[in-house]
């Protein structure tokens, strides 16, 4: 069997996983079957069974009065992957922009000093976007 740990890595449970699996080597199955093969009960299934529909990972076919599934395409699998690293890639752009934010007010510093019987006061004031200012007093 397939290890599933790739796919419980992009948001796939360890049943859905299974199922996906168990769906992919037999081509059409029964519940009864997805059953044997996952070694899970019919309860978990039968909960697993809408998520993986709505990701376009498994389809259903009427067979008499009998329910089979079975598996779509696994790049559907890529593009669920490539929908994740838009998101995650969307997310860290925001995270950046707040960083920025946070770091784009100025910071000012003052400078006292003495020379030649005159008083300096220097101020510095940094800013990221604009370099370095210095003010003489």
């Amino acid at each position: 069997m397939i290890n599933t740990s790739v796919l419980t890595s992009i948001w796939l449970t360890e049943i859905e996983a299974n199922i996906y699996i168990c769906l992919l080597e037999k081509w059409w199955i029964w519940i009864t079957d997805i059953s044997k093969l996952s070694q899970c009960n019919r309860v978990q299934i039968y909960a697993a069974l809408p998520r993986l529909k709505e990701m376009k990972l498994i389809s259903e076919s009427l067979h008499g009065k009998r329910k089979i599934f079975y598996a779509e395409n696994p790049e559907n699998l890529e593009n669920i992957f490539y929908e994740q690293k838009l998101s995650f890639q969307n997310t860290v752009s925001l995270l950046k922009e707040k960083y920025e934010e946070k770091t784009l007010h100025p910071s000012t510093q003052s400078i006292l000093y003495t020379r030649k019987h005159k008083t300096y006061i220097w101020w510095y004031c940094r800013h990221p976007r604009q370099g370095r200012y210095v003010l003489q007093i």
